[in-house]
C-alpha cells in the first residue's frame, strides 16, 4: 500500500475535496425514512397537505443536491483515478529502463504487456474513492442499525442475527476468491506472453508451414486460462447466490414479524415502512462491501505482481561522480583494455575466458568468430548491458565500475544487426540520436552513411513514415538510417554488432565505404560474419570459444591460414 500512497499523495487535495462532498451526499439521504415514517403515521390520516408538499418538497430538494454532489465527486474521483493508473504505469516502465537486459529478456513483452494492462486496471478497487465508499459504508449501516434499534429493539435484534451469516460467506469465499485471482493473473499474463510469440513467429510458421504448431502453441496456454477463468467464476457466482438468498430472506422476515406488529397494534406502519427503508441503509453497504471485499481481494493479488517489478535486479546506480569520471576520460581515448574478463550467463558454461586485448583510439577494429564465440557478449559488456565476473575493463588504464561502464553509453553508439526504427519519419529516427542536432547536420550523416539520395528519391523525402519497425524500408535502408542515427550522436566509440550480416551487396558496399570513411578519433568496432565488410580495419581478433585465438590484419591472417583463414574460406 506505501507505493500506491506514493504515487497518490500528489493528489491529496482534490482527495480530500472528493471525499468531503462524498460524505456530505452520503449524510444528505439518511433522515429520509423518518420523513417517510411522518408521512403515513400523521401527515397522511390527519389530512395536512400542507405538511405533505412540504415534507415531498423537501426529499425532492435533498435527493436533487444529493446527486448533484455525487456527480461532482464522481468526476473528481474519475480523473484522480485514470491519472493514478496513468502514473503507476510510467512508473513501471521507469523500473524496466534501469532493469537489467536479461531480466527483461526472461520475461518476455506479452508477460509484461499483460501485467502494465490487465494488473494495474486491477488497481481501481484500492483507490480513494473505494477506501471511501467503505467509511461511507460504514456510516450508513451505523446509522440504519440505529434507526432500526430506535424503532423496534426486537425486529433490530433478528437482524442483527443475520449479520455473521454474511461475515461467514465474506470471508470464506473472499480468501478462495484471492488465490484462484493470483492463478488466473498469472494465467493471464502467459496468454499474452503467448500471444506475442505467435505474432512475432507468423513469418516463420507460414514458411516451416506449421500454420497450425502456433495455433496449437497458443491454444493450450489459451485454454489454461479459460479453465481458471471458469473456476473462478464459479466462485463469484456462489459468493453472489449464498449472500443473495440471505438478503432476499430479511425483508420476508421483517415484513412477516413486523406486519404481525402492526396487525395487534405494537408497531405502527410507518415505522415498518421506515424500517424496510434502513433494511436498505444495512444491507445495501454490506453488499457493496462484500463486492468491494472481492475487488480489493483482486487488486492485492494485481498490487503484489506489480510490485514483483520493483524487486527485479537493477543496473548499477549512476552518480554525478561516475559521469563526470566518464567525461574525463573520454575525452581522449587512449586506448580500452579487457584484461583476463571471464563471462558466463550461467555456472556451467564460460562465455568469455581470461579474455584480454586492447584498442587504441583511432584503431577500426573487427571480432569474428563463428556464433557463439562471445563477439556480441564483448559488445554488451562494454556497454554495461552485462557485468564481467572477474578481470577489468579499463579506459586508459583506468578500472571501470560497473555503474562508469553504463555512464559510457554516452559516448558509444550501437548499430545493431536488426536496427529498431520507430514508427514516424526518417527525420525523427535519425534526429534521436541527438536531439539538439539540425537539419543540416541530419543531411551531413545521412551522406556520410550514404541514404541520402535515397531519401530525396522518396515523395516526402525526410518526412516519409517508416511503418511499424522500419517495415516500409528493406534491410539495408535500415540498417543505412541506423548508421545515420549513430554518427549524428557523434560518439567516441562507435560499434558496428553484425550490421552488414543480412544485408544486400550494394548495401554493404555502402556500409562499407562508410566505415572506411570515418574520422580517425573514433574507436570503431565492428562485430561480423562477413569478410568484405572487415578487410581494411586497423586490426582483427578472431574469437573462438570465448578466446581470441588469432589477431592481426586481413592479410597477416591469411597467411597464417589459421582459424581466420578458415572462416574466410567459407
Amino acid at each position: 500500500m506505501k507505493f500506491l500512497y506514493n504515487i497518490a499523495k500528489k493528489y491529496l487535495i482534490p482527495l480530500s475535496i472528493a471525499s468531503i462532498l462524498l460524505l456530505i451526499s452520503t449524510t444528505l439521504i439518511l433522515p429520509i425514512p423518518f420523513f417517510t415514517k411522518r408521512l403515513l403515521d400523521y401527515t397522511i390520516p390527519n389530512k395536512d397537505f400542507h405538511e405533505l408538499l412540504t415534507i415531498i418538497g423537501g426529499i425532492l430538494l435533498v435527493i436533487f443536491f444529493q446527486k448533484t454532489l455525487n456527480y461532482l465527486q464522481g468526476i473528481i474521483f474519475y480523473k484522480i483515478n485514470n491519472k493514478i493508473i496513468f502514473d503507476i504505469k510510467i512508473s513501471i516502465l521507469k523500473i524496466l529502463q534501469i532493469t537489467k537486459i536479461s531480466e527483461i529478456n526472461n520475461l518476455g513483452n506479452g508477460y509484461i504487456i499483460s501485467k502494465l494492462s490487465y494488473d494495474t486496471e486491477n488497481l481501481r478497487s484500492l483507490f480513494a474513492d473505494n477506501l471511501i465508499q467503505i467509511f461511507k459504508n460504514f456510516i450508513t449501516l451505523l446509522i440504519g442499525l440505529f434507526g432500526v434499534f430506535y424503532l423496534d429493539f426486537e425486529i433490530a435484534i433478528l437482524l442483527l442475527i443475520l449479520v455473521p451469516i454474511y461475515l461467514f460467506f465474506m470471508l470464506y469465499f473472499g480468501e478462495k476468491i484471492k488465490k484462484e485471482t493470483a492463478i488466473y493473473s498469472e494465467s493471464y499474463a502467459k496468454v499474452g506472453q503467448a500471444l506475442d510469440e505467435f505474432l512475432s513467429s507468423m513469418t516463420i510458421f507460414r514458411l516451416f508451414n506449421r500454420n497450425s504448431f502456433g495455433t496449437l502453441r497458443y491454444t493450450k496456454t489459451a485454454i489454461s486460462n479459460y479453465r481458471t477463468s471458469i473456476v473462478l467464476g464459479k466462485l463469484g457466482l456462489l459468493y453472489t447466490l449464498s449472500l443473495g438468498l440471505t438478503t432476499g430472506l430479511t425483508p420476508l422476515l421483517v415484513y412477516g414479524y413486523g406486519g404481525y406488529k402492526v396487525m395487534f397494534g405494537d408497531l405502527t406502519l410507518g415505522s415498518l415502512i421506515a424500517i424496510n427503508s434502513f433494511i436498505g441503509y444495512i444491507f445495501t453497504p454490506i453488499r457493496s462491501l462484500v463486492n468491494l471485499n472481492i475487488s480489493i481481494k483482486r487488486s492485492l493479488v494485481s498490487l503484489n505482481r506489480i510490485i514483483e517489478f520493483r524487486k527485479l535486479s537493477r543496473e548499477a546506480t549512476i552518480d554525478d561522480i561516475d559521469i563526470k569520471t566518464v567525461k574525463k576520460l573520454t575525452k581522449t581515448i587512449e586506448k580500452i583494455c579487457f584484461k583476463k574478463v571471464l563471462f558466463s550467463y550461467s555456472s556451467n558454461e564460460k562465455v568469455l575466458n581470461n579474455l584480454t586485448f586492447e584498442i587504441k583510439n583511432g584503431e577500426k577494429v573487427a571480432i569474428v568468430g563463428s556464433s557463439g564465440s562471445g563477439k556480441s557478449t564483448i559488445i554488451k559488456l562494454l556497454t554495461g548491458l552485462e557485468f564481467h565476473k572477474k578481470g577489468e575493463i579499463s579506459i586508459n588504464n583506468y578500472i571501470l565500475s560497473p555503474a562508469q561502464l553504463i555512464a559510457l553509453r554516452k559516448e558509444i553508439a550501437v548499430v545493431e544487426q536488426e536496427p529498431f526504427l520507430f514508427n514516424d519519419t526518417i527525420y525523427n529516427n535519425i534526429k534521436l540520436g541527438k536531439v539538439s542536432a539540425t537539419k543540416e547536420d541530419v543531411y551531413r550523416v545521412s551522406k556520410m552513411a550514404y541514404i541520402d539520395e535515397f531519401i530525396k528519391k522518396l515523395p516526402n523525402r525526410y518526412e516519409t513514415q517508416v511503418g511499424i519497425n522500419g517495415n516500409n524500408l528493406s534491410v539495408g535502408q535500415k540498417q543505412r538510417i541506423a548508421i545515420a542515427r549513430a554518427l549524428l550522436k557523434q560518439p567516441k566509440i562507435l560499434i558496428l554488432d553484425e550490421a552488414t550480416s543480412s544485408i544486400d551487396n550494394l548495401s554493404e558496399k555502402y556500409i562499407t565505404e562508410t566505415i572506411n570513411n570515418l574520422p580517425r578519433n573514433m574507436i570503431v568496432i565492428i562485430v561480423a560474419h562477413r569478410i568484405n565488410s572487415i578487410k581494411n580495419c586497423d586490426k582483427i581478433f578472431v574469437m573462438d570459444k570465448g578466446m581470441i585465438k588469432e589477431s592481426g590484419t586481413h592479410q597477416q591472417l591469411l597467411k597464417c591460414k589459421g582459424l581466420y583463414y578458415s572462416l574466410n574460406a567459407k
